[in-house]
Parts: structure tokens; C-alpha cells; sequence
């Protein structure tokens, strides 16, 4: 029998009470909550299955089949899975208080099942009084209908063998509305070849997968078997959605059959690894992309203006074409001019053909039915009375197929996707399916039509080539790499003529890899497939609550508020032109702002509309993708990145939801980047590898421009550098304010082209400016207002003038990401020093592969601060293989900073990395415990401030929270544990109340942005600090240690708001080494004053938890909640 914990148990038996408490709760918000603990109590039970499962159905299923189950534990988890889902999914529906009594009472039966705990006398008392009706049998009726289509889990295939192997398949399915049923998947091609073999979908599918399955038919004389039938669509786990465009690039031509076509599915695992380069094919089609986006939404349209405005946008590509050949030529931007204009004619004359319909430019698109996202080109609505849709695909390419040939199969499949997502999204529409070939003359029909609507065959077999790429995705995320070794067999096949060179680079690259980088390859190719695994839809981790992306449409809309993961009830108040759209709560509504700060600026999100405020559905309409601009107290204001669309688009609803998104393109420049490095040198591999000893010109000297000598040393060191240098730079030891600038200075000139990345924004901006004060003139790449960005210096400059810039400008500023998407750069700006500043933060793979395109490479960070953000598990990122342990290789979500750092420790490679030493910013009281703990006592005050005692702050004492400040540097409050998970109530106050004594102690010198920040690991407990808070203390950083990495305050205060000891793997980040890097960065962040607060009985659970709170206790730093503890007058006597 399968168990989890009791503590496990007791924890998830709590969460039940804290529902049933909750007054204010009705039986509609109580229900989805009952689920949610549920799911969790299903994920730790497959936490250790040797396959992914995707749902709580699928993991249930798991459960009762591998392990004996009793059938009443069965039966009241389906029922509450079902009857929960139906609450979720039916507005108007509405559960009664019996509905939620028997939600209660199957849930603990199931726990307590599991965990063996006893239900708690308070549950049971919950439902007792109506156990008789609760246990009430009720039977199970299937509803009849002519044709089904449901969602399912998949128990068990059976494929026939002899004369009737490939007729057919079975499978047998796990379905809430038909119960178990035997599904017959038919073989339907004829002897000529003609129809469509679903019977395949039985070689593509294992057990405990999920699938979605349409017009599907009960055998008459059967009463638990059913039959595909002509028009049936199959799909494999839906929820892991696959791009409409790049699925359709994998139909071919058949070279053996005329007129045929093929699908080949490992054409969408090579082009993950591909990246187009940048031509003047590319620029002519975003150029004919701009004049369509104006004809339609500009009245005052002009050719000029359009082309200028692309060059401007596009000045990055613009400049890759003018310099193609190694020096600055402007007739190949001249060509693209004159070549772009010539389908002008073609798109008035579509455009007036729709005069008077509405035509929606770029539309986003999901369908969770059929498991596929897309943004068309252009849909042309008829308005509110009709159901008719059009869908118009551009495509601009010079060589547009005969009058003889219509179409090209790749674009009519991309077309009859673009008609299931619409489907999907509208299941009424009616409407046309064209392509526009805008270089085609008028007289040979540029638009030309698409029976999507009648292809059913068609579209079962692009479902199907979906449903194989999805299964060899989720495959190689486990590690079985058949479907990655078919790419190199001789039969694969087809593809494109114009990627031969490509197919030939690619297998020779990967044939002719040596052991260890064999090894190092499909290691890394399995992390990231997992990687992409759980971020699409989710993991098996305990600690890992989400469903990945798939949150978007399987979240109830209680789950995603409880999670601070949407914004409900806005209202549009503001619309600029570049759309940027200022929202508002409506606070007649919603009188809580707290979901507000769990949006961050920079974050990207979807926003779309909720006609009915009560209800969300995102896939219900086009989703509108943006990023968050500013947040305050009030309102939100995002950007759009779709500035295409009509303003009144927003006039089709008064309210409005703003959701999570997630992007896919990180995880295909992951392997973008892998691949490239396997094409470096051996020179570069080795030094990666840590095979090869770094090599340096000690003749070098340098001046000293005010750098302790540590600093100095480290910096002479990395300019002697003739391969690479590690600097680990413990907190407030000036890595980048002093020694990362200093390094600049020293190297940049003429000859020697420098490029600066890191992690995050704001350390890219932190560095423009400390160059800047410095008069070392750079350019950031990206965009953004200020002077030295790449977009504000393109918006100002023609294109001439700019490449003059770019050209004499020396020191290059980037985020590692958006360096990763400019490497066309290399183009026309060649570089000899790579700089790496948050280095710790950084995968392998995210910079292995530009490494090559440098002489020699400075990585700057610290093992012992903020890693990576990995989501999946520690476990599932371990590296177990020998050749890659010998090179320190633990871990696939560690550093290459931290392994090569590993690497010299063990081979005695002394000269090639060095740790600064002397903290400028901590108290010595402070920085004493991180000092031992963390850093082996080798950090050191630099000054005798860091020294002094506490300012006396008597005048103070009427206020009982003044002890917090005078009795020691570091304080720890232990605070009594909240009955709901992830907030705390006790601490909240605690928190507010000291900010406010705070404040009236500084007076006028208090500042929000450097006076005190507050750091809590959740989003809801950051809410739930803002609603304790005054309004005027709005400005102040409550946010999670992520965001607190780089920056410090006087004062820092950490809640830490845990309930359980299942918490403490979430707020913790430890290295191989069992350094808890969370921990070390929230303490580090504190200039003068530290406050601590949190459940000392959860927390001394943990080893360095509890070194750290006796360390307090021996400061004299344990004190007991001030405004808890009752006091007599200070004034007294």
C-alpha cells in the first residue's frame, strides 16, 4: 500500500479546517479548495513515480491501479474530483451545504487513508450530523447521446497482433462522464492509402496519459464500448500545448509520391535547435507585415513612413543586412525598399475587399481541446449577429506557388490549425480559411482559399503528428533519447531542400562527439526537456504546486487568487496610442488590493476579457500578451505587445482579468546555445569542460584607481587573464560597483571590443551607470528610454549615423538573455572580452554557447548567493553520470561558475579564481554569523563604522516595538503559527507596526527605497504585509529574496510566515555544499539592523535555522513579540 506522512496528513487535514473556519467562504469558494488539497495529497503520492503524470485523475488512476485501494477510497475521490470540477466549470451552478459536508467527509476519508491519521474530532464534527445522507448510494447513469466527446486517461492499450494487427487499437479510458469504457481506435485508409489511421495512436500513447477525443460512437450492443469514427480527432495530453506554425513546418513533400505529402515530426526537434539568421528575406517580411498593420489601422498611410518605421524598430536586422559582407553597404536596404513595395497593391485590395468588417490584426489563440497556440496574421470579424470568421494567413515570400500548384502544404497546415484553434475559441463560427500571397500579382489570385472546414482527414493527421512530437518532447524529458537519435539515422526524412546543410552539420556535430561531450550533451538535453516538462504543464514535485502554464485554464478562479496569480474585477481606465493601458479595481467590487503586488514590473502577463466578473475563462477570446509597466496601490499598467489592435476591442467588456504567461523561446535557446557549443573549438570545449588550465600574461601591469588589495589583486588578475577568471564576490564586497568597472576600464580600448552581461535588468542598468559616472561611454542592447539604450539610440539616429556609433562604441551592456537573441551582432561588431556579473545566477547552457565568440571570458559572482531559477526538482536536475561527476558536475541547475570554481579547487588551479574580501556594508553584529557559516571566516569589515555601538534611542522607549532596534543588531521573534498556509497574521502586524516606528524614528531622513525592505518567501504573505501596512509606506520593497539580490537597506526585516516543515524546502536554496543561499542573501541585504520573525518550532527543524536563532540568543537577540507581551509605564514611577 502506497503512504505518505502523517505529518503530510496533519498538514493537509489543517488545510481543510482553515476552509471550513472560514466563515466568509461559500460552499462555491469552499469546494475548488477541497480539490486543491486533493491534487497536493495525489502529487505526493507519485512524487516518486518513474513517469510524469499530468492531472489529478491520471495520478489517482496511477495510485489505485499500482497499489491495492479500497473501493470506497476510490469512489469518494472520484466523486469529489468530479463534483469539483463541476463547480469549477458551471457558473450557475450552485453547491449546497449537504455539497460541501460530503466534499468534507470524502477528503478526510481519503487522507486519512493515506497518511493513517485519524480524521480530527472538529472535521468529522463538520459533516456528522448528516452522515446518513452523505453515505447515500446513489447509482451511476451514462448519459446517451449520437456522438461523445470527452477528456480521458488512458489505463491500458492493447494493440492486435496477426491478421488484424494495425486495424485497429484499444484503449481502455478513465472518463468522468461514460466511466471506464473500451475505445476502438479504427485504421480508415483504404487500399489506395486514402483516410486516416488512428490506429497509430496506440504506439504514441502510454498508460496514465491524458487525451481529449471527439465524435467518438457507442457500439449499439455493447454497453461499455465505443468507436472512432471518420471525423474523429485524437489528442494526446492536450494541457502541453504545441505552436500552430512550427507544428505545420514538419508537413512535407513526399520526394517518392508526387502530389503526396509526409509528416515528419523530428523536424520540430532539429528546429529547436536552429536559429534563423537574420536576411533580407526576414527584413521584406516584416516590412510587408508593417504596411499591412498600417493600411488597416492608419488613415494616413504612407509607404515611406512605414519602411521608416521598420528600419527604426528593426534596426538591429537592418544593420546585420547592411554589413552581410564585413563592411557597411546601404543598396541591400535600398533593395528591400523597393522589393517590399511592390505588395502594396496586393494588400489595398484584400483590405478593400473587407471594408466595413472589422479586421483583428495578429490575434493570440489557445485551444486546451486540441493542445495547439497560435497568433494568426489577420481574422476578419463580421460583427455580434453573425458567427462569421475569416482567417487570412500572410505570406510574403518572393516565391509564391502557380495557379496549378494553389498552395503549399506547409501553410495550408498551418492554416487548418489556425481553424481548429478558432473552433476551439468559437465552437459556432462559420467563415472562410485563405493564405494571401502578397508578392503574387493581382491576376493570378494572391488570396487563395483553404477547405479547412471539410479537411477532417487532414486535420486528424496533423492532430496526429502533434500528438508524436508531444510524446517524443515528453520522452526525451525523461531521458529517452530514440526519438533525438531518429534525426541522425539515413531514413530521416523529409525536409525542406534548403536545410540540407543544416541535417548534414547536425549529425556529423553529433556523430562525431566524444565521449565526455556525448555525455555532457544529452545530460543537459534531458534537463532541459524537463525544464520545458514542468513548465508546460507541471511535476510530480510536492513542493512544486503548479500545473505549469496549463494553470492558465485548469486553476479554479478561487485557486488563482488564493495563489496571488491573477488580477480580477479591472477596469480599463487609460489607452495610449502604443497602447500602453492603465487598469483599475473596481472597488465596489473588489475592496481588497492585495492581489495587486503579486505583479511585478517587467513581468509578462495575459489580459483578456470577463464579461461576467464572477467568471474567468481565458480561452474564451483572443488573449491580449503584455508585460507590467508600473504598479501601485490602485491601478496596474501594462503594455501591450500586440500594438495592432483596435481600441474599441475594449469596449466588448466592462471588466477584465490579468493572468500569468509563460514563454517558450527561453527553453529553445537553451538548446539553441547547447548546440552551438558542440560546434566550438577544442580549445573553448576543454576550457568549459575544465579539462584545460587557464593560461595567463603576468607581465601585465595596471594602476590602482582606490581598490582595497584584494580588490586590486583580483582585477590584475582578470585583465592578465588569457582564457577565463572566476571572481566570487561574498555581499557588499563591491564585485560590480567597484572591481566589475574597474576591470572595463582597464581593458577597453580600439582593439579590444568588451561585452558586459548579466542576469537581470537591474544589474544590466547598475552597471550602465556606474560606467557612465565613470565616462566610459556604452550602449546597452534592448530597450528602454535612456540614453545609451540600442532603441532610444535608434529612434534618434538614422541608420547611417548609427552604425558609426555602434561601430567606434567599445563597451557593449546586455542581459544574458537578450545578448543570447543578438548574436547576428557578431555580424558587424567583433568582440575579445566577455564579462559575466551575476555569473551564480546563470545555467551552463545559457551561455556556453557564445562563449566561442571571445578571446577570453571574466565571470564574476557568488556560489553561496542566488542560483539559477530551476522549476523542476532537486532530484529530478541531479547528474548521476561518472564522467561528468570527474568534471564537478553534480547537478545539471548549477553555475558554470560554480562548477569551473570546483573544478580548479580540486585540480589546485590556485591562480585562476579568487574570492574578494573585504564587506563594505554590514554591521560587524551582522555580518558575524554569515561570515562563519557561509564564508569560513575569510570575510572582513573594512572600516571601524561597521563596528559601532547601537544609537541610543531612549526617547523611544513609550513604544514597546524600540527593543526591536536597541536591544541588538540582529533580533529573532518567534511568532505563533496561522492556521493558513503561506500567511501569517502575527507577523504581518509585527511587520507594519515596525515600519511605522521606523519612520517616526528617522523622521524626515526616512527614505522607502533605502531606509528598510522587507523580505518574505510568499506572494501571499507579501499581500497580506501591504494590507497591514499604511498607505504612505506603499513605496517600501516588500518582496520575496529573489528580488532582494544586489540590493540593500539600513534596515531589513524578514517574515518568514512558514506553518510546517513541508514549507521549509520552499523557502530554502541549498548548494552541494549545504549552504542555504536563500538564508545568506536575506541577512546580507541589512546595513545596520536585522529583524527575523517566524515559528521557531518549524524552523529549528532545520540545521541552520537553528545555528542561527542560538547564535541570536547568545546576542541577547531573542525577544518575544512586542506587541504581545503586556508592560508596565515607562513612566510609572
Amino acid at each position: 500500500m502506497k503512504n505518505i506522512d502523517k505529518q503530510i496528513g496533519a498538514l493537509l487535514f489543517d488545510r481543510i479546517l482553515e476552509t471550513t473556519e472560514n466563515k466568509s467562504l461559500k460552499p462555491k469558494e469552499k469546494i475548488p479548495k477541497y480539490r486543491s488539497i486533493l491534487d497536493d495529497l495525489f502529487k505526493a503520492l507519485t512524487v516518486d513515480a518513474k513517469q510524469y503524470i499530468s492531472g489529478l485523475n491520471a495520478r489517482s488512476i496511477y495510485i489505485f491501479n499500482e497499489y491495492e485501494t479500497p473501493k470506497n477510497i476510490v469512489d469518494n475521490t472520484h466523486a469529489l474530483r468530479k463534483f469539483a470540477n463541476q463547480v469549477v466549470h458551471e457558473t450557475e451552478f450552485q453547491p449546497t451545504e449537504l455539497d460541501d459536508q460530503k466534499s468534507v467527509y470524502q477528503l478526510a476519508e481519503v487522507i486519512s487513508h493515506f497518511s493513517k491519521e485519524a480524521i480530527p474530532l472538529k472535521i468529522i464534527e463538520y459533516y456528522q450530523s448528516s452522515i446518513d445522507e452523505i453515505t447515500k448510494k446513489t447509482a451511476f447513469k451514462r448519459p446517451s447521446l449520437p456522438t461523445y466527446d470527452f477528456y480521458a486517461v488512458v489505463e491500458d492499450i492493447f494493440m492486435p497482433f496477426g491478421e488484424i494487427e494495425g486495424k485497429f487499437c484499444v484503449l481502455t479510458c478513465n472518463t468522468d462522464s461514460l466511466g471506464v469504457i473500451k475505445l476502438k481506435l479504427w485504421n480508415n485508409k483504404n487500399e489506395n492509402g486514402f483516410g486516416s489511421d488512428l490506429s497509430i495512436f496506440g504506439k504514441i500513447v502510454e498508460p496514465y496519459q491524458n487525451i481529449y477525443v471527439t465524435n467518438v460512437k457507442q457500439y449499439k450492443d455493447k454497453e461499455d464500448e465505443f468507436y472512432t469514427t471518420d471525423k474523429s480527432y485524437v489528442v494526446l495530453e492536450p494541457d502541453y500545448l504545441i505552436d500552430a506554425k512550427e507544428l505545420s513546418e514538419c508537413r512535407q513533400f513526399n520526394n517518392k509520391s508526387f502530389g503526396k505529402y509526409e509528416d515528419n515530426p523530428l523536424l520540430y526537434i532539429l528546429n529547436r535547435f536552429t536559429k534563423g539568421e537574420i536576411t533580407d528575406r526576414i527584413m521584406v517580411g516584416n516590412i510587408v507585415g508593417k504596411m499591412l498593420d498600417d493600411l488597416v489601422t492608419d488613415e494616413n498611410y504612407n509607404y515611406k513612413t512605414s519602411f521608416e518605421t521598420v528600419m527604426r524598430e528593426n534596426s538591429f536586422g537592418m544593420l546585420c543586412i547592411a554589413n552581410e559582407k564585413g563592411e557597411y553597404d546601404r543598396s541591400k536596404i535600398q533593395a528591400t525598399f523597393i522589393e517590399a513595395n511592390d505588395h502594396e497593391k496586393q494588400l489595398k485590395q484584400i483590405i478593400q475587399n473587407y471594408k466595413g468588417k472589422e479586421i483583428i490584426l495578429e490575434p493570440t489563440f489557445i485551444s486546451n481541446k486540441y493542445g495547439l497556440q497560435g497568433r494568426l496574421d489577420m481574422l476578419i470579424d463580421y460583427g455580434s449577429e453573425s458567427q462569421q470568421k475569416d482567417i487570412i494567413e500572410l505570406k510574403s515570400s518572393k516565391n509564391y506557388p502557380g495557379t496549378n500548384i494553389g498552395l503549399y502544404l506547409n501553410h495550408e497546415a498551418q492554416t487548418m490549425c489556425y481553424d481548429l484553434l478558432i473552433s476551439s475559441t468559437y465552437p459556432n463560427r462559420i467563415g472562410y480559411n485563405s493564405i494571401l500571397y502578397s508578392s503574387a500579382p493581382i491576376e493570378e489570385k494572391p488570396l487563395r482559399n483553404v477547405d479547412a472546414g471539410e479537411k477532417y482527414l487532414s486535420k486528424q493527421e496533423l492532430l496526429m503528428l502533434r500528438n508524436r512530437i508531444v510524446s517524443s518532447e515528453l520522452k526525451l524529458a525523461r531521458g529517452i533519447y530514440e526519438p533525438f537519435l531518429e534525426i541522425l539515422s539515413e531514413t530521416f526524412g523529409p525536409y525542406p531542400k534548403f536545410l540540407e546543410d543544416l541535417v548534414v552539420e547536425f549529425k556529423s556535430t553529433i556523430e562525431n562527439l566524444d565521449e565526455i561531450l556525448k555525455s555532457y550533451f544529452f545530460g543537459f538535453l534531458r534537463f532541459i526537456y524537463r525544464e520545458l516538462q514542468v513548465a508546460k504543464i507541471g511535476s510530480n514535485d510536492s513542493y512544486n504546486k503548479s500545473n505549469g502554464y496549463a494553470e492558465l485554464w485548469k486553476a479554479s478562479k478561487s485557486d488563482k487568487i488564493e495563489n496571488y496569480d491573477v488580477l480580477i474585477y479591472l477596469k480599463v481606465k487609460e489607452i495610449s496610442d502604443d497602447f500602453h493601458i492603465k487598469l483599475s479595481l473596481d472597488k465596489n467590487i473588489f475592496s481588497s488590493v492585495v492581489n495587486v503586488s503579486s505583479f511585478r514590473i517587467g513581468d509578462t502577463a495575459i489580459l483578456y476579457p470577463t464579461p461576467n466578473p464572477d467568471e474567468i475563462h481565458p480561452l474564451k477570446s483572443q488573449i491580449l500578451k503584455c508585460y507590467v509597466v508600473s504598479v501601485n496601490a490602485n491601478s496596474i499598467e501594462i503594455s501591450l505587445i500586440n500594438k495592432q489592435l483596435n481600441k474599441n476591442y475594449f469596449k466588448n467588456s466592462e471588466y477584465w482579468a490579468l493572468d500569468r504567461d509563460f514563454r517558450e523561446t527561453g527553453y529553445k535557446q537553451l538548446l539553441q546555445l547547447l548546440y552551438e557549443f558542440l560546434k566550438s573549438e577544442k580549445r573553448v570545449t576543454d576550457l568549459v569542460l575544465g579539462m584545460s588550465r587557464p593560461q595567463f600574461d603576468s607581465s601585465i601591469e595596471i594602476p590602482n584607481n582606490g581598490l582595497d588589495e584584494v580588490q586590486f589583486d583580483n582585477v590584475k588578475n582578470a585583465v592578465r587573464a588569457k582564457d577565463y577568471y572566476l571572481i566570487q564576490g561574498p555581499p557588499g564586497t563591491g564585485k560590480t560597483s567597484k572591481v566589475l568597472v574597474e576591470i572595463v576600464r582597464n581593458l577597453a580600448n580600439p582593439d579590444n571590443d568588451i561585452m558586459v552581461v548579466a542576469f537581470t535588468n537591474r544589474a544590466v542598468d547598475e552597471i550602465c551607470e556606474k560606467l557612465l559616472s565613470l565616462k566610459i561611454d556604452c550602449i546597452r542592447l534592448g530597450k528602454g528610454d535612456k540614453p545609451y539604450y540600442w532603441s532610444d539610440l535608434s529612434g534618434r539616429l538614422k541608420l547611417d549615423e548609427l552604425n558609426e556609433v555602434i561601430q567606434k562604441n567599445n563597451v557593449y551592456v546586455s542581459t544574458i538573455s537578450t545578448f543570447a537573441n543578438s548574436l547576428d551582432i557578431l555580424k558587424f561588431k567583433k568582440f575579445e572580452t566577455l564579462i559575466i556579473d551575476e555569473a551564480s545566477q546563470v545555467l551552463e547552457p545559457q551561455i556556453i554557447g557564445f562563449l566561442k565568440h571571445f578571446k577570453k571570458w571574466i565571470f564574476i559572482g557568488d556560489e553561496n548567493q542566488l542560483p539559477a531559477v530551476v522549476v523542476q526538482s532537486i532530484n529530478d536536475s541531479k547528474c548521476d553520470d561518472a564522467i561528468l561527476n570527474d568534471l564537478s558536475l553534480k547537478n545539471f541547475r548549477e553555475s558554470l561558475f560554480y562548477r569551473l570554481k570546483k573544478n580548479a579547487i580540486k585540480r589546485s588551479w590556485t591562480d585562476c579564481h579568487g574570492t574578494l574580501k573585504f564587506q563594505y556594508r554590514m554591521h560587524a553584529d551582522i555580518a558575524e554569523f554569515p561570515k562563519k557559516e557561509f564564508y569560513k571566516n575569510v570575510l572582513e569589515e573594512s572600516n571601524d563604522s561597521q563596528r559601532t555601538k547601537i544609537v541610543d534611542q531612549s526617547n523611544f522607549d513609550s513604544n514597546p516595538i524600540n527593543q526591536l532596534f536597541t536591544k541588538s543588531r540582529i533580533v529573532f521573534v518567534p511568532s505563533k503559527i496561522d492556521l493558513r498556509s503561506k500567511i501569517n497574521n502575527e507577523e504581518a502586524k509585527l511587520v507594519a507596526e515596525s515600519i511605522k516606528h521606523i519612520a517616526d524614528v528617522y523622521g524626515e531622513d526616512f527614505d522607502p527605497s533605502k531606509t528598510v525592505g522587507v523580505i518574505t518567501p510568499f506572494r501571499a504573505q507579501i499581500a497580506n504585509i501591504r494590507n497591514h501596512l499604511d498607505h504612505k509606506f506603499q513605496d517600501i520593497t516588500i518582496d520575496t529574496v529573489e528580488r532582494f539580490q544586489g540590493s540593500e537597506r539600513k534596515i531589513i526585516i524578514v517574515s518568514f510566515a512558514v506553518k510546517s516543515t513541508t514549507q521549509l524546502g520552499a523557502i530554502q536554496s541549498l548548494n552541494d555544499e549545504g549552504i542555504d543561499r536563500k538564508l545568506n542573501v536575506a541577512i546580507t541585504r541589512a546595513k545596520d539592523h536585522l529583524i527575523l520573525i517566524g515559528s521557531e518550532d518549524v524552523l529549528i527543524k532545520d540545521r541552520t535555522f537553528k545555528k542561527l536563532i542560538e547564535f541570536i540568543k547568545e546576542k541577547n537577540g531573542y525577544l518575544l513579540n512586542p506587541l504581545k507581551v503586556k508592560s508596565v509605564p515607562t513612566d510609572l514611577f
